[in-house]
């Protein structure tokens, strides 16, 4: 049983070699599968045999992975499992043409996910469309204007901040794919936190601003 869970433990290592890894699947268990399909040091030919294993929690969890090829995702994306296509629908690196495709399917939890993810990458887009350049710097973070500004809890930026890192994406995209925020809430937001740290307005200034355009957008509804 220790040598087993010290497997288990090696399988969801980040800095396994890759010939580890190939050689930990060969042992077949459940809990070195899921392990091999979760680690993104997983190399890609072991994550085209995941994809194609019995478990579909294995398959979701391959479809997840930042380091699966957009080829195994061609081929997940025909998986009749729900649980793996909404998997898919939530990874931000699936192809937007997979992503749109999933935007349409029948499981309304899927393509309600695979929606979000859009909006996600649609607000990148924004972004680079303005030329916005985000300030690095501790002050006026994203998450404490927001929770300030009143729209959004402590508890939920703790979660969109695991779901952010999980991802390797920005904040305000968790919070656009989450649900949690409209994409165009998150631009105004980001563009006060640069006037912020340009020293342009004041902490309170930029609260007040994201405060009235959330209301005004909400009013429009």
């Amino acid at each position: 049983m220790e040598l087993q869970t010290t497997h288990v433990q090696e399988a969801g290592n980040p800095i396994s070699a890759p010939d580890k890894l190939r050689k930990l699947h060969q042992s077949g268990h459940y809990e070195i599968r899921l392990r091999l399909a979760e680690n993104e040091a997983s190399p890609p030919d072991l994550l085209r045999k995941l994809s194609k294993d019995s478990d579909p929690e294995v398959r979701a969890s391959v479809a997840n992975n930042p380091s699966t090829t957009h080829n195994t995702l061609k081929s997940l994306s025909i998986d009749t499992h729900d649980d793996v296509r909404f998997s898919m629908a939530s990874n931000p690196h699936v192809p937007l043409g997979i992503l749109r495709n999933f935007s349409q399917d029948h499981n309304p939890y899927v393509s309600d996910r695979a929606q979000k993810t859009i909006d996600g990458l649609a607000l990148e887009l924004d972004l680079e469309q303005q030329g916005f350049v985000s300030l690095p710097g501790n002050h006026a973070r994203l998450g404490d204007l927001l929770v300030v500004s009143g729209l959004i809890s402590e508890k939920e930026i703790d979660v969109a901040v695991v779901l952010a890192l999980n991802a390797r994406i920005p904040l305000g995209r968790a919070l656009v794919q989450a649900g949690r925020i409209n994409r165009s809430v998150i631009v105004h937001a980001l563009k006060q936190q640069t006037l912020v740290r340009l020293g342009q307005i004041s902490f309170e200034m930029a609260v007040e601003s994201i405060s009235d355009y959330n209301r005004r957008r909400q009013n429009l509804r």
